[in-house]
């Protein structure tokens, strides 16, 4: 599908479409792939205030750490959730 190629190549497309009797049929496109440039620090901004608090609550933070500006909270996030620490 000539849309499909001003897409970045790891999206996925999916096509929904009517059929008989009211039932929506999903058919792929194109497939979907991993990311290749992930933005942890973006990914973690999808989170609320609290959802990032839970997060490090879980993961041992406690205290004043969990009281931090967002942008903090989500820079600690990255710290203790990144592959290589």
């Amino acid at each position: 599908m000539k849309q499909c190629q001003i897409l970045p190549n790891w999206w996925g497309v999916i096509l929904a479409k009517s059929s008989k009797y009211n039932r929506v049929n999903f058919e792929y496109l194109k497939l979907p792939r991993l990311n290749p440039k992930i933005n942890n620090y973006a990914v973690a901004q999808l989170l609320w205030r609290e959802e990032a608090q839970e997060v490090l609550f879980n993961l041992g933070v406690r205290g004043a750490r969990l009281r931090e500006r967002r942008a903090i909270l989500y820079k600690y996030i990255v710290e203790l959730l990144s592959p290589w620490n």
